[in-house]
């Protein structure tokens, strides 16, 4: 069983948090390259960003549940299938938050600027409830969560890059 001698809790809060920075970094990534011009109707938006996320979701899951197979040698059971549902839950709140902005907002521009800034946040919130979790001052937990989201930029800069 992947989740080894961890508690199915643990495990599937984990699967769930990893999917949705996973799902944010990419779609962060993918709005930062759009000119808000190019945007078709925020309709077409809500609908892409959700097919995209369903779709990465699925390859992340199906690339998740074939290398549990082959490295832990174990057949799929009901944690795995718990934990794919845990990763599709998280990836999908991460692209339900991103399209928030297209349904509230109606300019364009700045539906796409909202969500580049909530998508900004999901990593660096993740820093700093890592940092308060440690025990670090709320100062200093600001801090590394600044640092967590240069960081998460870099990356998905890095990624654009490499692409274009």
């Amino acid at each position: 069983m992947a989740a080894g001698a961890q508690d199915e809790k643990t495990v599937l809060m984990r699967e769930f948090v990893v999917s949705a920075l996973y799902l944010a970094l990419a779609l962060w990534a993918t709005a930062l390259i759009i000119p808000p011009e190019l945007l078709p109707s925020k309709w077409i938006v809500v609908a892409e960003v959700f097919g995209i996320a369903v779709g990465l979701l699925l390859m992340h899951w199906l690339a998740f549940s074939l290398a549990v197979q082959l490295v832990d040698r174990a057949d799929l059971d009901a944690m795995l299938v718990k934990e794919g549902v845990a990763q599709l839950a998280g990836g999908l709140a991460v692209a339900a938050v991103a399209v928030v902005p297209f349904i509230v907002i109606d300019r364009m521009n700045l539906a796409l600027t909202a969500t580049l800034w909530l998508l900004a946040a999901i990593p660096a919130l993740t820093g700093y409830a890592i940092a308060r979790q440690r025990g670090e001052s709320r100062g200093r937990s600001a801090g590394i969560a600044l640092a967590v989201a240069f960081a998460a930029f870099a990356v998905v800069w890095f990624k654009i890059w490499l692409t274009y």
